[in-house]
């Protein structure tokens, strides 16, 4: 603690213990979050990453450009980080909108605005970790805030009822404070390896108390429970690869010294791997299936031949990314150097739509992550990205092996080692985020600290005008948090008021205020420009379902939208799901612009050219052309989804809509024949009259085609036939 407690002797003492302190307060980030923002566990808590980053390196750089002894040196490992970064730069540059790349959305909050920031994060954490100790304290800090972060989840894992306690997002998966199970799996996992070290650290030197030794020992194991109880796998085998191979380092480095400890780290590798087998091996057993994680771990399957089923039976989860992965890939060939640009893998999911993961209207079909990093920094950024990544492993693993060698100490430099392999293996299942990125470049740049640095040309004496030193290091920041910062908040903010607003309008007046409320939140900041416009388009949805809104104000709401959706669209031509927004829109306005039609069947025709295999552009191409009366082509495209998708009921449906709209009888009983084979898991004596709210989900009750055509006749000639074939 000496590094926080001994009282600051001079001004620049003071500035070092301001950049600490904020340095510490990082830590403690997954704590925040805020109901008063729009997605209240990502925005608040990226915002204060960066108002926190942004002021400990203004402060940093008066500092380093005032002293030389705080100053960084040159250090192989940052430039391979930088050289990440700046390949991901050029990407977005060249990508089909860097604005986009550079702000991301309010949902993920990522961007090359978060990699920058990551960037001044390490420079400081470089500059200002001197020793070892210093290190190591804010690893305890680290453990510390984690404690809470389980302290929290434990509550929610006891389902307590107070108020401060939200429910877990993920079911029985824990959630935390990330609304989110693999966040907090992949969190966790971190913190174990840092309360790991520091256990070691601690029983190697003896560096501080018992009591600390029982505490990390304490930590290991509640950690370790919550990891499990967000029933993520990924992080799973992670850990368990990671103890792997601390162990088999064990065994090769001490195999000439076999004691009890040597032959129990043996017993309990072997036992470990038999348990993983005995799980695959008895799947069908109730102690597997009883359990949610290892029934998850027991259908795990490489199997590409078949399409991602519904069964429980099945790993659809592994299924889906299996082959979004596969066809990632053909992305990729089109862009192998450079790659698609940051934030942009949701063009290349569209344009090479996986098909096989498609079963049911409620498949998903709509990711912007590939579930990956390997593979997404290959989409976003290409080879030169990966490579650079990458590097920075093959550089830390060898300088680390270097200084095994030089100093015969095995443990400390293997443990790292064991992580950064065991990292890699976590990076094949998840995406990065800042809930783990705060730790993991901390990790990093420990690492860096160990590996050899030489003078980077910044250690001469050189002096700057205070004039000039001041001002900069007050303006850089400054334009830093307003425009990253405060600007993004308030019209983040802005976008949420605009729901409520709408939600709670009893009045004409308080729907235009929603309006005018959007119409700031969109011009503030383009941070989350497509959550705006995506918000824009609900807001237009709620308002012609509002029946006291009048016809000067809908079409006044009508203007905006229509404004605003279509410069969207065009901004972001390849972005499918701007497009269907705007398409959605163009059927919900059809009523009072029957013109609208048209516009809709030529962006659906150019989303369809992009994206041939999407199965919900061919059911709004289909639907497109029966509102314009043209059956020819609405066949054709309910054919086309038929042929992408012989497996799935959905397309069935989706034909049946033409023949009934064509009056063609004998083909509407072939689509239903064939829908009535794909429910053949509802009971054969069970009248569509009796049917519950679950038999209406699976066979999308017979009534619902009403909707597409209010021909008494046919609604009766299909009742009576579905009541037929379950007499």
């Amino acid at each position: 603690m000496k590094f926080f407690l001994n009282l600051p002797k001079n001004f620049d003492d003071y500035l070092a213990l301001f950049i600490k302190i904020g340095l510490a307060l990082i830590l403690f980030l997954p704590l925040i979050i805020g109901d008063h923002f729009y997605f209240p566990y990502i925005v608040p808590r990226n915002l204060y990453w960066r108002l926190l980053v942004d002021l400990i390196f203004a402060v940093y750089m008066f500092l380093a450009i005032k002293n030389k002894a705080w100053r960084p040196k040159f250090n192989w490992g940052f430039v391979l980080l930088l050289g990440l970064v700046l390949s991901l730069t050029i990407s977005s540059l060249l990508g089909s909108n860097f604005g986009f790349s550079f702000w991301s959305s309010f949902v993920r909050m990522d961007g090359l605005v978060s990699w920058y920031h990551i960037l001044l994060y390490v420079v400081v954490l470089l500059g200002t970790l001197k020793k070892k100790e210093d290190w190591l304290l804010y690893f305890n800090i680290s453990v510390l805030a984690a404690w809470l972060v389980a302290i929290y989840s434990l509550m929610q894992w006891l389902n307590l009822d107070w108020s401060f306690i939200a429910s877990s997002d993920g079911g029985p998966r824990l959630t935390g404070t990330f609304g989110n199970a693999s966040f907090l799996a992949s969190f966790f996992f971190l913190q174990i390896v840092i309360a790991a070290y520091l256990l070691l650290n601690n029983l190697k030197y003896k560096a501080v108390g018992y009591w600390h030794n029982i505490f990390y020992l304490v930590s290991l194991f509640l950690f370790i429970f919550i990891l499990l109880e967000t029933q993520t796998r990924g992080d799973f085998f992670s850990l368990v690869l990671f103890f792997i191979l601390l162990g088999v380092f064990y065994l090769w480095f001490e195999r000439r010294q076999k004691k009890w400890f040597y032959y129990l780290i043996s017993s309990l590798i072997i036992a470990l791997l038999l348990f993983l087998s005995l799980l695959w091996w008895q799947k069908d057993t109730a102690w597997v299936n009883n359990d949610e994680l290892l029934r998850k771990i027991s259908l795990i399957s490489l199997n590409l031949d078949t399409t991602v089923s519904q069964s429980n039976k099945v790993d659809v989860a592994g299924q889906t990314r299996l082959f979004v992965w596969q066809n990632s890939l053909l992305g990729f060939r089109d862009k192998p150097i450079l790659g698609w640009g940051v934030e942009n893998f949701s063009e290349v999911f569209s344009k090479y739509f996986p098909r096989r993961i498609y079963q049911e209207a409620s498949s998903e079909i709509w990711l912007d992550r590939p579930h990956n990093v390997l593979l997404q920094y290959l989409i976003e950024g290409g080879v030169l990205a990966l490579g650079f990544y990458l590097a920075i492993f093959v550089y830390l693993g060898i300088i680390l092996y270097k200084k095994y060698k030089s100093q015969a100490a095995w443990l400390f430099y293997f443990f790292w080692i064991a992580f950064l392999i065991s990292f890699l293996f976590h990076d094949l299942f998840t995406f990065d985020h800042l809930n783990s990125n705060i730790y993991f470049y901390l990790i990093l740049a420990f690492l860096f600290k160990i590996s050899p640095t030489r003078p980077a040309g910044l250690e001469r004496d050189f002096k700057i005008n205070k004039i000039i030193l001041v001002p900069l290091c007050l303006l850089l920041p400054g334009v830093l948090i307003w425009q990253t910062v405060f600007l993004p908040a308030k019209s983040n903010q802005l976008l949420l008021k605009t729901i409520q607003n709408v939600i709670g309008a009893n009045q004409e007046s308080d729907i235009l205020d929603a309006l005018h409320t959007w119409q700031k939140s969109f011009v503030l900041s383009p941070s989350g420009e497509k959550d705006k416009v995506q918000v824009l388009s609900n807001l237009y949805r709620e308002i012609l379902a509002t029946p006291r809104v009048s016809e000067k104000t809908r079409e006044a709401v009508f203007q905006v939208t229509d404004k605003y959706l279509t410069a969207a669209v065009e901004k972001y031509p390849q972005d499918i799901m701007l497009a269907t927004f705007l398409s959605t829109f163009y059927n919900l306005a059809n009523f009072d612009h029957p013109e609208l039609i048209q516009k809709d069947i030529a962006l659906l025709n150019k989303m369809h050219l992009f994206a041939p295999q999407r199965p919900d552009i061919l059911v709004r191409q289909t639907n497109a052309y029966l509102a314009n009366k043209d059956i020819s082509n609405a066949e054709a495209a309910a054919q086309k989804m038929l042929a992408f998708f012989p497996w799935a009921k959905e397309p069935w449906w989706n034909l049946l809509a033409v023949y009934f709209q064509d009056n063609n009888e004998a083909n509407m009983r072939k689509c239903l024949d064939a829908i009535i084979a794909f429910n053949a898991q509802l009971p054969a004596n069970k009248r569509p009259d009796t049917f519950t709210a679950a038999d209406r989900d699976r066979l999308q009750a017979y009534l619902d085609l009403a909707r597409i055509n209010r021909q008494i006749d046919q609604i009766k000639l299909l009742e009576e036939y579905l009541n037929k074939k379950y007499e």
